[in-house]
């Protein structure tokens, strides 16, 4: 009778083939070549697999002299068409009686006695529950973000309900940054050894705690409440900051990981947006001390509901991954994943020059706009009397149109795959927003600056997610969440670093200087991304075996398939 072959998660053995025709049995046989157990016909024949004195059964030989290496495969024991050697490219076997291809299957690959063997095939598939992973990501994120700059865009309020400085103001902001600095290196193994749905998980806890710590600080002698409510919700990010390009990854096809790691991206854009929108909407600046602390009770207890639920939702529906790996690259990391080392992964990531001047030239952007973001309302006031709400909404506006530009960036991505181009063009842009934003706020026409704030927006925080894309190429097969986490890193450090230095030469200086200087540190960010070599797409190389022309169609017809 016929072979059946099943072919999935697992991968079991052929059956022996029997009947009249006596077809060999594929039976892997020890030294001595006994014969087949199995009754193959009329008369017993032996095994055809040829087994060396010391290795039962015998693995795969691919060896040094790239032979084919031999899968058995449907009815007929076919050879796999991919060259195999040193390297060992994924192979693709011809299956079933129809000669199907067996789509993406991927070799783990070791060494026996010299040669490379393929103990194991790895399937790659995508499943539709993956937009349900990333939409609660999302919603985490957003739920982080809308407290970023609760308190600074409405510092006047704050500082006379409270009765503090402008300085401690500021540090609600920074607290953010400056939790995540010490912290992150912890949450970015805990992202690579324990996956992502306990490091969500944390995330969520922490900021839900500190969202409720928050709700117990309405009374002016309670800042220091509020702060250390701010502390826990900032130290909720280091658990978030650092998933969308690793969840992209692990659940998301090569032809979508860049698409959905700005998604992911847009939550926290979001969560910002909201940051700058609702404390103006929801806190008015009433006389009455009694009053705000009403209004404060409002804000904090919205903001608390959400985390509240996301957390609940993580809980019941997130899952760590899916249950085979969605790409060849994901596959060939979750082959190797035990023999990973989080140090070495650190060291390697430390000697990749490409990497570092990406780090440095991403840690500039992000730390400008940082501290654009959080000084947006004193910088408002100095030239628009009572424009605290519009402070508000042109945050709000550069915000949405970051998420704009980052989902164009990573659709632009994954369909070109031209990381190094269209990291400079939107640097590029980034810059000349900056510009734009300076000498505008000198016109004394806000309409204009809310043109001006829109247009760095798109490019400023456009360019989150396509930074972490360029860093997941540049850094292959280094686990995701670690090269994000270490960008990250550097931008809370360059965040707090400018934040307080723009701080000071705006008391001293006025904004005109302050902008200038952040003028000045972008250039010398995109300076450094033109250094970056841009071929050195390393992912993307995974993902692309070597193969003929024909074996290259069966490839493509199985990265169509989805459950």
């Amino acid at each position: 009778t016929s072979c059946t072959v099943h072919y999935g998660p697992t991968v079991t053995p052929c059956p022996v083939h029997c009947g009249s025709t006596v077809t060999p049995c594929p039976v892997h046989c020890g030294s001595t070549v006994t014969p087949c157990p199995a009754h193959c016909g009329p008369t017993v024949t032996p095994c055809p697999v040829h087994c060396g004195p010391t290795v039962t059964p015998p693995p795969v030989h691919c060896g040094p002299t790239a032979t084919s290496c031999p899968v058995h495969c449907g009815p007929t024991v076919t050879y796999c068409p991919v060259h195999c050697g040193p390297t060992v490219t994924p192979c693709i076997a011809n299956c079933g009686p129809t000669v199907t291809p067996c789509i993406d299957h991927v070799v783990s690959v070791v060494m026996i006695n010299g040669l490379v063997s393929k103990p194991a095939l790895q399937e790659v598939q995508v499943f539709k529950r993956r937009w349900l992973m990333l939409l609660l990501f999302v919603i985490c994120s957003t739920c982080n973000a809308a407290h970023w700059v609760q308190f600074s865009i409405i510092s006047n309020i704050v500082t006379r309900y409270y009765g503090v400085s402008t300085l401690a103001i500021d540090w609600t902001s920074m607290v953010y940054m400056a939790a995540y600095i010490p912290l992150v290196l912890p949450a970015a193994w805990l992202l690579d050894k324990k996956g992502l749905r306990l490091t969500l998980i944390c995330g969520a806890i922490f900021m839900t705690a500190g969202s409720w710590i928050k709700v117990a600080s309405v009374s002016p002698d309670r800042f220091y409440v509020a702060f250390i409510g701010q502390i826990f919700v900032g130290a909720a990010q280091i658990f978030i900051l650092g998933v969308p390009a690793r969840l992209a990854a692990v659940w998301f096809g090569p032809t979508q990981v860049s698409t959905a790691t700005s998604i992911g991206v847009f939550g926290n854009q979001v969560g910002i947006a909201l940051s700058f929108l609702l404390p103006p909407v929801i806190v008015g600046n009433h006389d009455s001390v009694e009053d705000i602390g009403k209004d404060l009770m409002q804000l904090y207890v919205g903001l608390a509901a959400g985390p509240s639920i996301i957390l609940i939702l993580i809980l019941l529906l997130f899952q760590k991954a899916p249950p085979v790996p969605p790409s060849p690259a994901q596959a060939s990391i979750k082959c190797q994943e035990d023999k990973s080392s989080y140090v070495k992964s650190l060291k390697a990531l430390a000697g990749n020059k490409n990497f570092l001047l990406l780090l440095a030239s991403y840690g500039i952007n992000v730390g400008v706009f940082y501290a654009v973001s959080t000084l947006l309302n004193q910088v408002l006031l100095l030239h628009f009397k009572n424009a605290q709400k519009d402070g508000g909404l042109i945050g709000l506006t550069m915000v949405l149109a970051g998420v704009a530009g980052s989902v164009i960036g990573g659709v632009v991505l994954d369909k070109t795959h031209k990381f190094k181009p269209t990291t400079m063009v939107v640097y590029c842009m980034a810059l000349v927003g900056m510009v734009g934003y300076t000498f505008t706020l000198q016109l004394g026409y806000i309409s204009l600056v809310f043109v001006t704030g829109a247009f760095l927006g798109f490019f400023m925080t456009g360019y989150l997610g396509i930074g972490y894309e360029f860093a997941a190429e540049l850094t292959y097969p280094e686990p995701e969440g670690t090269s994000s986490g270490i960008m990250n890193a550097a931008s809370e450090i360059f965040g707090v670093t400018f934040t307080l230095i723009a701080g000071e030469v705006l008391e001293v200086w006025g904004d005109l200087v302050t902008n200038v200087t952040l003028t000045g540190l972008l250039t010398v960010g995109l300076v450094m991304t033109v250094l970056i070599r841009g071929k050195d797409l390393r992912r993307q190389a995974a993902g692309k075996p070597v193969v003929q022309p024909s074996e290259m169609e069966m490839l493509n017809m199985g990265s169509r398939g989805e459950a």
